[in-house]
């Protein structure tokens, strides 16, 4: 969609390096007038060679224009943290994309390791946590970070819970064990008044539990006994 030609060495030296790659794909940072300098939005941009199968002299260059709003979108959905930011960094830790447009191409306050090959998380000398992960498709990594107090409150908040569950827990079982001392210690603990009054010889002591559980059972069965021996 580009009518112009260009003649600037930066892009003869991009269009070089994908004509060296042989067909393999090529990805370039976003850059804020996009791959050939003259537009209006920032972009991405991945280069490959093509070779025409007829005429395998023939050599042709495919750019594909990736904006920098897409991948806004996409990296939008990915969040670290209350205060966390998303960026890509190169090997060197050149930013290749990062909302604030003016970061392109700066180097990286927050780095990744040198030569790191898997995802890893580190913790920066001013209290950030920092993950990173390497691309698949180009040779970058996608760095998150965010400050470290954003997971402490979590872990406050947590510990806050966890603190009201244990005392709800504490005045639950308080208040089963007041239930079970009045509806089974205290009358176990009358019974057994009224079994030694019984063995002091005052055969005529009876319970007066009103109660259809076992307790109550109990009781009657105390009664009876009581009455069984007077007689």
């Amino acid at each position: 969609g580009i009518s112009g030609l260009s003649s600037a060495d930066t892009v003869k030296t991009k269009i070089d390096r994908i004509l060296q790659a042989d067909g393999e794909p090529v990805w370039f940072p976003a850059e804020a007038k996009g791959f050939m300098g003259n537009e209006k939005l920032a972009s991405m941009t991945m280069g490959r060679l093509l070779k025409n199968l007829q005429q395998p002299h023939a050599q042709y260059v495919l750019l594909i224009d990736i904006k920098e709003q897409a991948i806004g979108e996409v990296l939008s959905n990915l969040r670290i943290g209350e205060h966390g930011r998303m960026r890509m960094v190169a090997a060197d830790n050149r930013i290749v994309y990062d909302a604030d447009l003016s970061q392109l191409m700066q180097h990286s306050t927050i780095t990744v390791p040198q030569g790191a090959e898997a995802s890893g998380t580190y913790y920066t000398g001013d209290a950030q946590m920092v993950v990173y992960t390497p691309l698949k498709t180009a040779p970058w990594y996608m760095v998150g970070f965010a400050p470290v107090s954003d997971f402490v409150k979590a872990t406050d908040k947590l510990l806050s819970i966890t603190l009201g569950v244990i005392a709800a827990a504490i005045v639950i079982a308080v208040l089963i064990g007041y239930y079970m001392m009045r509806t089974v210690g205290r009358p176990l603990n009358q019974l057994c008044s009224l079994m030694e009054e019984g063995e002091k010889g005052n055969l005529m002591v009876r319970t007066d539990f009103q109660r259809a559980d076992e307790i109550g059972r109990l009781g009657d069965g105390f009664n009876r006994m009581m009455g069984q021996i007077s007689a």
